[in-house]
Parts: C-alpha cells; sequence; structure tokens
C-alpha cells in the first residue's frame, strides 16, 4: 500500500514538474544570424555547410519550442533568398525594438582556422560592465548548455566590447537594443568534424533545445519534464582523413547509415550519410533505456541508459568492423632513390594497410604498415624489380591480399614508363602478368610504374604524366571490352599530345575494327589512332594454327630471330586467335606469322608522326597477339629492346611497302564498297604534309558531314571510314554524293552511291 501511494505522490510531482513551465506573456525575438546564401553566410565546401541555413533551422525548431511553452516569438527572417531574407543589422534591432520584446537572441557558429571547436556567448558591453547585466545572466546559463550538448571543448561569455574593441561595431546586432540581448556562437563550422555534425538537422534540434532550456533558467519558469538521448556511432578503429583536435574523440571515423533502435518503444532513429553518425531522441519520459546500434559491416551492440529530465543524455558507441574489404584500385609508383609509393583507394572498414613487397614474386617476405591508403616503401635497392601484394587491417583482422600482383623499380631517374592491366576478362585466370612485363623493360634500363586500367579510367593516374605506356590486354575482347569509350579518349589525348603507347592483345581488332559489328567511333579510333584494319580473327581465319611471328623486312625489328607465342602449354594462354591486321594512315607492319603472305593481314604495326587533330609527333607499336605470352624469356627481352629503341628514334619506321611508297601526287581514290550500305571506306594519297578537309556534300552542294576538318596529315596514304550519317548521327537517304578532299593546292572530288 505504501509503495502504491509512493507512485501516486511522484506521479503528481511529475504532472507538477510538467504544468510549472510556461512562458506564458514572455515575448522573445529570435534572430537566425546572416541569411541569404551569400557570400558572407559562411560556406564550407568539404561538407557542403551553409550556415544561413544552419542558423534558421536551429531558429525554427527554436521557436516552435518556445512557442509550445507559451512565449511569443518574433523571427527577424524566415527564408534564405538572397537580399530578400537578409535583413540589414539595424533592421533586426528594429524588429526587436519595434516589438518591444523581453529578450532578443541571434543565432550562429563560429569559424577561423579550422583547429578549433569552442563555443562563445557575447552580450553588449564591457566582460565586468555589461550594458544589460540580465544578458550577461543570460550568457552564461545558455554557455554552460551549448558547451555540454555540443560538446565543445571549451566556453565564453564576453562583454562584446572587450572582445572586438570598441571601435568596432562589428556586433552592430546590439548597437540601439532597447532590451538585453544575447548572441550565440555554439560551436566552429569550419572544423571538419563538427562542420560534418552541423549538416544533421537533429544536431541543430539539439542545439535549439539547450537554448530553449536557457530562456526556461532565465525567467524562472521551470523546467522540461522529459529528456533527450544523443550520441555518435563511430568506427572503433578507423581514424578520420581530416583534421581532428587532438585528445578528443573525433579521431575516431563517425560511421554513415547507422541504425539505432530505442526500446521500449521501439523508435528507430536512421543515420544519414553526411560522416557524422549522428542519432537523437527527443521527449522521452526518464527512466531506463537499451540502445542497440547497427551499421552495415560492423558487429551489432547495444547499452543501458537513464533519461534524465531536462537533460540530453550521451550514449556514443563504438563498433567493432567486420574484417575490411581487400583494397582496390591500387597504384605503385615511383618515389624517387630506394624508394616506392604504394597509393591505393579507401578500403571498407579498413584501419591500416600492409604493404608486403620482395624480390621474388613467390615470396614476399618483407611488410610495411601505414594508417593511411598511401604507404611508401623505403630502403629499396635501386634499379630492382619489387612484387607487391596489398591487404588492409582493423583489430578484427585482415582482409586478403589484392587478388592482382604489382610491382614497381626504385630510381633516382624519372619514372617515363607507366604499365597499364586492362585483361581482365572473366576467363582470365593469371592476375600477375607484370611477371613477363617487369624483367623485360627493368633489363632495358627503364623503370616503370605499374596499375590497372580502371585507375587510369577514374583519374587516379594520368597518362600524360608518362613518357611511354605499355597497355597490357591478353585476349580481352567483346566480352569485357579492349578499350571502353573513355580510355579511347584518354589513349587518343596521349597520343595526340606526343606519348609513345605499346599496345598488345589478340582480340583488340575483332572488338573495336569489324565493318559491321564496332560501332563507328571503334572503327575511327582502331583505324586513325591505333592506325590498323581489321583483315581476319586469326591468320587466314585458321584458329590455334599459327604461334609464331617474324619480323618484317625492313622494319625496326628486322635482324631479330623469329619467335613464338603461347599454344597454350608455356604458362599465359592459349592463343588460338590472333588478330591478323594490316597497316593504315602512315603505319607500316612490323611483324608477321610465320607461314603466312603479309597481304593476308601481320602481327603488328607501329606508326610514327603526328596523329589527327595532335599537336606533336608520337609513336604507336600494337601487335595483335600478347606480348606477355612470348616464350622463353629471351625474345621477350629483345622485342621490348626494340620496342624502346624505336620510341627513342634510334630506329627509322620502317623501309616503306609498295603499298607504303609517298604517293608523287595528290590524289582521291574511289570508295569502297561503292554502292555501299551502311558505311564505306575513303582513301587518299599526300605527297607531302598538309592541312586537309574531306566533306561529303549532297547533289545540291549541302555539307552532309564534316569527316577531317583542316587536320594536318604527313606524307602516306590514308583512309576515313563514313557510316551514312549526318551531322545529327540521322541516316541519310539513299542516293549519289560527293566526297572532296581540298587543302592548299588541292581540290579533288569524286562520287559516291548509298543504297539502303
Amino acid at each position: 500500500m505504501g509503495k502504491i501511494i509512493f507512485s501516486i505522490l511522484i506521479s503528481l510531482l511529475f504532472a507538477f514538474q510538467l504544468s510549472a513551465q510556461s512562458l506564458d506573456g514572455i515575448k522573445i525575438c529570435i534572430d537566425p544570424g546572416h541569411g541569404g546564401m551569400e557570400s558572407d553566410d559562411r560556406y564550407i565546401a568539404a561538407t557542403g555547410f551553409w550556415e544561413s541555413v544552419s542558423n534558421l533551422d536551429k531558429a525554427f525548431y527554436l521557436r516552435d519550442m518556445l512557442e509550445d511553452l507559451g512565449a511569443t516569438v518574433i523571427l527577424t527572417r524566415e527564408g534564405n533568398d538572397g537580399t530578400l531574407d537578409d535583413p540589414s543589422l539595424s533592421q533586426r534591432v528594429a524588429i526587436a525594438n519595434s516589438n518591444n520584446v523581453d529578450h532578443m537572441h541571434s543565432i550562429h557558429s563560429n569559424g577561423y582556422d579550422g583547429t578549433r571547436n569552442s563555443t562563445l556567448m557575447l552580450f553588449q558591453g564591457f566582460d565586468n560592465d555589461p550594458t544589460f547585466d540580465a544578458a550577461k545572466d543570460m550568457g552564461a546559463i545558455m554557455g554552460l548548455r551549448l558547451y555540454q550538448t555540443n560538446r565543445t571543448t571549451s566556453w565564453s561569455n564576453r562583454g562584446d566590447f572587450d572582445f572586438y574593441g570598441t571601435g568596432q561595431p562589428y556586433l552592430g546586432i546590439f548597437r540601439n537594443l532597447t532590451m538585453p540581448g544575447t548572441l550565440s556562437e555554439g560551436s566552429f563550422h569550419d572544423y571538419i568534424p563538427e562542420s560534418w555534425r552541423l549538416v544533421n538537422t537533429d544536431y541543430r534540434k539539439n542545439e535549439a533545445w539547450a537554448i530553449a532550456r536557457s530562456f526556461l533558467a532565465f525567467f524562472n519558469a521551470g523546467t522540461y519534464g522529459t529528456g533527450y538521448l544523443a550520441g555518435i556511432v563511430r568506427d572503433q578503429d578507423r581514424i578520420v582523413s581530416y583534421y581532428y583536435i587532438p585528445s578528443t574523440n573525433d579521431a575516431k571515423a563517425p560511421l554513415n547509415q547507422i541504425k539505432v533502435t530505442l526500446t521500449p518503444g521501439n523508435r528507430i532513429y536512421q543515420g544519414d550519410t553526411k560522416n557524422n553518425g549522428f542519432f537523437l531522441f527527443d521527449s522521452l519520459t526518464p527512466g531506463s533505456y537499451k540502445l542497440v546500434y547497427e551499421c552495415t559491416g560492423y558487429f551489432k551492440d547495444s547499452t543501458n541508459v537513464t533519461v534524465v529530465a531536462n537533460t540530453v543524455v550521451f550514449a556514443d558507441k563504438y563498433l567493432v568492423p567486420f574484417a575490411p574489404e581487400v583494397p582496390i584500385d591500387i597504384r605503385v609508383l615511383g618515389n624517387g632513390t630506394n624508394s616506392l609509393r604504394v597509393v591505393c583507394g579507401t578500403a571498407a572498414r579498413a584501419s591500416g594497410y600492409r604493404v608486403l613487397y620482395g624480390l621474388d614474386a613467390d615470396a614476399l617476405t618483407d611488410s610495411v604498415s601505414s594508417q593511411n591508403p598511401e604507404i611508401v616503401i623505403n630502403g629499396l635497392e635501386n634499379n630492382q624489380v619489387y612484387y607487391i601484394r596489398v591487404r588492409s587491417f582493423n583489430s578484427t583482422g585482415s582482409s586478403g591480399l589484392s587478388k592482382y600482383l604489382y610491382a614497381g623499380v626504385p630510381s633516382e631517374s624519372d619514372h617515363s614508363v607507366l604499365i597499364v592491366n586492362g585483361f581482365d576478362r572473366g576467363t582470365n585466370t593469371r592476375f600477375d602478368y607484370i611477371r613477363e612485363y617487369a624483367v623485360p623493360v627493368n633489363d632495358r634500363g627503364y623503370a616503370f610504374s605499374y596499375v590497372l586500367n580502371e585507375s587510369v579510367e577514374n583519374g587516379s593516374v594520368l597518362l600524360p604524366s608518362f613518357k611511354n605506356v605499355l597497355w597490357i590486354l591478353g585476349d580481352e575482347s567483346t566480352a569485357d571490352e579492349t578499350f571502353s569509350s573513355h580510355e579511347q579518349e584518354l589513349v587518343t589525348a596521349f597520343l595526340k599530345g606526343g606519348g609513345n603507347l605499346f599496345v598488345s592483345g589478340s582480340e583488340i581488332g575483332w572488338d573495336l575494327g569489324r565493318s559491321g559489328f564496332s560501332s563507328a567511333a571503334d572503327i575511327d579510333f582502331y583505324q586513325n589512332y591505333l592506325k590498323a584494319e581489321y583483315v581476319a580473327d586469326a591468320p587466314l581465319d585458321q584458329s590455334a594454327t599459327y604461334y609464331a611471328v617474324e619480323p618484317v623486312a625492313g622494319s625496326f625489328f628486322d635482324g631479330l630471330d623469329a619467335f613464338n607465342f603461347d599454344d597454350g602449354t608455356h604458362g599465359t594462354i592459349d592463343v588460338d586467335w590472333p588478330d591478323a591486321i594490316r597497316a593504315i594512315n602512315g603505319a607500316v607492319n612490323i611483324l608477321q606469322f610465320t607461314g603466312v603472305a603479309l597481304t593476308n593481314g601481320g602481327a603488328g604495326v607501329a606508326y610514327e608522326g603526328k596523329f589527327p587533330g595532335g599537336r606533336v609527333p608520337g609513336r604507336l607499336i600494337y601487335l595483335s597477339f600478347p606480348f606477355e605470352t612470348i616464350y622463353p624469356v629471351e625474345p621477350r627481352i629483345a622485342v621490348m629492346s626494340r620496342v624502346f629503341d624505336f620510341f627513342e628514334g634510334q630506329y627509322p619506321l620502317a623501309v616503306p611497302t609498295p603499298e607504303q611508297q609517298v604517293a608523287q601526287d595528290f590524289s582521291l581514290l574511289q570508295n569502297y564498297p561503292n554502292p555501299f550500305n551502311p558505311s564505306t571506306t575513303i582513301k587518299f594519297r599526300l605527297p607531302e604534309s598538309r592541312k586537309i578537309s574531306l566533306i561529303v556534300y549532297n547533289l545540291l552542294g549541302e555539307k552532309v558531314r564534316i569527316l577531317i576538318d583542316n587536320a594536318s596529315y604527313t606524307p602516306g596514304t590514308w583512309e576515313v571510314s563514313w557510316d551514312g550519317l549526318d551531322y545529327h548521327g540521322r541516316q541519310v537517304a539513299s542516293g549519289v554524293y560527293i566526297y572532296r578532299l581540298t587543302g592548299p593546292d588541292i581540290q579533288l572530288s569524286r562520287k559516291m552511291m548509298l543504297i539502303r
């Protein structure tokens, strides 16, 4: 019976406490600082934070809270639209004065140099001689609550004359104010961990509640009978990548998309993706609760917590991650004498990265670790090939090793060679083809960097940073693209800028060069930048028959012995479908299949000179079988040595064949096929370098398509395709069309017929 009476008394006391909260008859002016998302509104690009937006959100929350308590609330602005919602300081003061409010409060956050996070309260006057004593009293009340709520490092309550100096009207909002007024700088929005928290609207709501509690205390109007639960969920291991204040919890990375469940009541808070890990449960009856924390990739955890009336209780949690993911987007780059730099993309749930390395690819006995995904390996032997794999780790354990084997060469010389592995076809079972490149390149005296093609495509590595690019394509085919459209753009720009490209693969022509199958863009890239014409899917269309090549007489490979590539029994892949290709557009044939006449398609082409639209001459070597399949290692070394001889200008391109002889006069040849559908090839010959244009007209003399637009071409025989489309990519009608080659001293034209 006594327990029942006691419970009734507690309930009555609680009900009295609730009824005691009242701001009836109190008028308050709330000023959301700044406005209009303008240049003075403190924008933080790293987080997308606008102070004017944040201040307005806090003001809206605060207005609702104060009005629920019975107060009359006037806002100095209710929008954020340019100057329309950015009243001057005098206008803000006039709003408070004209409404004869009891107190004016201006909401702000602070900023300085991104390295601090404290709370500041300001009132008019000197520290020890305020214009209104009540304003200083409110500053003390509110400053403490904001410091506790935002969990800043310190707080202060200052008179604006002492803080800024009497000669500076910076806080003009207090000038001519006829009632007590305060200004709060709740926290520092340019301190990046806090800035991420401030973009969470519930974090702003929590600050507004601290200000509302301050008004209750200031007017001696009771307290809230309910409480708040808040907190931040973080990774137990991972350190943030941006600056944090030492000796604070901000060092540990907050988690995105958290799920926090509160029982009893089964309330769920779903976190955002703004790198703050913040959660909030408001209006809770005091008592015992349980919080359950969840996040994808982390072990679930829970805690018991007691809610206290008129107080925000914090229940932070550090979640233990599952084992981290394997690092990807790995780049092994030169780093000067005795050093290599390994960079990788951030692996999920990783708190650190470990590089395993050694001179033997099968025994990586040394390692170095770092908390950051950029690891420098020092103390290496110069001009030696080091093989590398990478894994990530956290307190739970380690990821597996990177699937691909990587390599690099420390050297004091410039790393002018980049090896790109684009062979990721699903049928590929080997991920260590760098072995076949590393020794030949290093034997030739070149240090190199090594990446996968994804690192080039996503911009992690820039081709123009290197003079020589070696691109591995294995038997990459239409199943997984040889060169994607974006890669084509990057390679095209590299060649136009004077780069040297060596590329090899057995299905490049099959993917990019087939008329009636490959896109017009693919064919244009293949013919004008890889300088080849696709002849057949294998020499004489006979698969698994020809596995040997020999130099074309007069080419820079002349003098090398014939050599073999793998039939599947020598440790790489069965190159059963090596493309048969023909040099065009100023290129020459440099390798041919042993036993197959060159007229039936060769095994390699080379080119030097300006590429279409190029600024300076570049060089190209394209082999229609994978370089890595050459065996044994000796001919592979010899071939790579000649490649660099050519790139260094030690050998001329080749002794031209009759087909490649420079024309004695300008000539425009008949297109073939003719009639045609859907595409045709136009060939022309130049005896000397010229800027030319090649344009298709209809019989009315109207331009249909510009195939070459005042571009520079070197002497030789060139060809270009027309796909029967106009400027807008629309099919043109059947009929007769004129193609015209023009330039200085050139005016040539022919007719062709399109039949749909």
